[in-house]
């Protein structure tokens, strides 16, 4: 663990392109259920447990777009070299008329 930290933490974060924005609590007074209502209500849903962890999510998100993106690109290229073939053949086939 100590030895993934010291050399391989490093690279990681720099390579992350993700920032990850840290709310400042409010010192205010806040009504008793509204407060138990808000507890209640972050109890209810699960969400990462560390900045980092969000950081992490946000860049594999990020990942996963430019890679939908990338393979819908070469999909489509594809289509297109594949119909450019067909269109080529039926020419070919009418050439002598």
């Amino acid at each position: 663990m100590w030895d993934f930290v010291q050399h391989h933490m490093l690279s990681l974060l720099a390579s992350s392109s993700q920032q990850v924005s840290i709310k400042k609590p409010n010192n205010h007074k806040i009504n008793p259920k509204r407060l138990a209502r808000q507890i209640a209500k972050e109890l209810k849903t699960t969400g990462v447990s560390t900045f980092a962890q969000e950081a992490m999510k946000l860049e594999l998100e990020s990942r996963k777009k430019e890679r939908k993106a990338f393979n819908k690109q070469q999909h489509e290229e594809y289509q297109d070299k594949k119909y450019q073939l067909r269109v080529q053949k039926a020419k070919e086939k009418h050439r002598g008329k």
